[in-house]
């Protein structure tokens, strides 16, 4: 399901210099169109409507979705990624008792766990 809500939105300093923002929802719309060139070639179903029930309900989903909470380091809707370490070995052996391995993959995975070794 992809959703997109079109509205008009403007900011201006109030008299008291403070910034005031304001969100007015015109359509919205739901489907399951990619968005991409190959949709062209699949049954997609979208629909755009200006309900005002159903633009609001839709922006404040989109809002719970993108939302940070209040101490975030970020600016924008970005997560707030950490640092990982991935254990390739552990991977490769378990997808080669799994019996099916891609011998590019196995390539790429030492190549990518060399790479981690010099870091």
């Amino acid at each position: 399901m992809k959703m997109l809500l079109a509205a008009r939105t403007w900011v201006w300093e109030d008299d008291w210099g403070y910034e005031q923002w304001h969100f007015t929802p015109l359509r919205t719309w739901l489907g399951s169109a990619n968005w991409t060139a190959a949709a062209q070639s699949h049954l997609e179903f979208g629909l755009w409507t200006d309900d005002p029930e159903l633009m609001d309900a839709n922006r404040r989903f989109l809002l719970d979705v993108i939302s940070q909470p209040l101490d975030s380091v970020t600016d924008g809707p970005e997560p707030e990624l950490r640092d990982s370490d991935w254990d390739n070995q552990a991977f490769a052996e378990y997808v080669a008792e799994m019996g099916t391995v891609d011998p590019t993959w196995r390539r790429t995975t030492e190549r990518w766990s060399a790479r981690q070794r010099q870091a």
